[in-house]
């Protein structure tokens, strides 16, 4: 019954936050070097797995995995800054 009574709309107060997230996400991954922002870029926003990442850069698996901790580190330090929502 409160699935029913829910309006699935976003209000635009969380649009605004939403745009401004993203924004914050995007200047922050400019932030990062070329080759941590491609393993990010093509692992998260492109949802290729690990293997696929990996051949698409032409290194091991095991070499993207221990790539993408460095910039998830750098990201989190940088997007800290954002606070989370509830709801």
């Amino acid at each position: 019954l409160v699935d029913l009574l829910l309006d699935p709309k976003p209000v635009p107060e969380d649009l605004v936050e939403i745009r401004e997230t993203g924004t914050a996400v995007w200047e922050a991954l400019a932030k990062l070097s070329p080759s941590l922002r491609a393993v990010i870029i093509l692992r998260y926003f492109l949802n290729l797995s690990t293997d696929e990442t990996a051949e698409r850069l032409t290194a091991p698996a095991a070499t993207i995995r221990w790539r993408l901790q460095e910039p998830r580190k750098q990201l989190r330090r940088l997007l800290s800054s954002i606070k989370p929502t509830a709801g």
